[in-house]
């Protein structure tokens, strides 16, 4: 199976036309006619996954996060994503990401964030005209009433004890009753404006600046903000059994990476 078969067989999980337009998800690097036979699927190229793709000889690294996001101004091996690169690269090593066309995809990123908490008639908050069931973020209702703290409970339950968590609008009564939930796992405060507009009690997501929480808070709308690595360290696991499924014949493994946001 060559990389651009491995490519047609990921996009039947995240098209990469629903990607967002600034987004680099597909192909990041590699020939696409290159054989593929080991698959190590990571959140991220950090230097550990680029490593154990070295290490194990595999001959693709899948990613969540793009390699080639922001532009380079060099390659060399005097800066960390240059001396992956180069590793990679000398090793044959192709690199896919499935960045917001994953995020958006049905049974993608927002789907399993919405289904651990366990919405009902989730949708996704921004549909893409083409596909309305594809989009970013969710809002869906809790199957019965909650109140915040029992809310913050779940989310800790669900994320674990080394998440960092944090509520903008501490100053809310913990005990205010909460039905509609409104997420966008990894940086989603873009999209706060749209979670209020659609009635959403709570929004959950991560990277939130200050002042971006704040003024949520005070129009109304608490934040419960998770850690970015936290809300989606479940790509990997999640993605492998799927690409497994479709290509048997393929080894596919799981790299997984710690947490690199360390809470004191």
């Amino acid at each position: 199976m060559t990389f651009e078969e491995v490519r047609a067989l990921l996009q039947r999980i995240a098209p990469e036309e629903i990607q967002e337009e600034w987004d680099r998800s597909g192909p990041q690097m590699g020939r696409m006619n290159r054989p593929v036979s080991r698959v190590l699927v990571a959140l991220e190229v950090s230097r550990g996954a680029a490593e154990a793709a070295v290490r194990g000889e595999y001959d693709l690294l899948l990613t969540h996060h793009p390699l080639l996001f922001s532009p380079l101004s060099e390659l060399t091996d005097r800066t960390a994503r240059g001396e992956k690169i180069l590793a990679l690269a000398e090793h044959g090593i192709c690199v896919y990401s499935m960045h917001t066309s994953y995020d958006s995809a049905r049974g993608g990123m927002a789907d399993r964030a919405a289904q651990l908490l366990g919405l009902e008639g989730a949708r996704p908050m921004v549909p893409r005209p083409e596909d309305p069931g594809c989009g970013l973020g969710r809002i869906g209702r809790l199957p019965a009433e909650k109140t915040l703290q029992q809310l913050i409970a779940d989310v800790r339950r669900i994320y674990g004890p080394a998440a960092q968590i944090g509520l903008y609008g501490g100053d809310a009564d913990r005990q205010m009753r909460i039905r509609t939930v409104a997420l966008c796992p990894g940086s989603g405060m873009s999209e706060a404006g749209e979670a209020a507009r659609l009635g959403a009690d709570v929004y959950l997501t991560g990277d939130v600046k200050y002042h971006d929480g704040t003024d949520a808070a005070e129009n109304g709308l608490p934040v419960l903000c998770v850690d970015h690595f936290s809300m989606e360290s479940g790509f990997a696991p999640d993605v492998a059994p799927r690409l497994q499924k479709l290509a048997p014949e393929l080894s596919v493994d799981v790299w997984e990476e710690r947490n690199p946001l360390t809470g004191f």
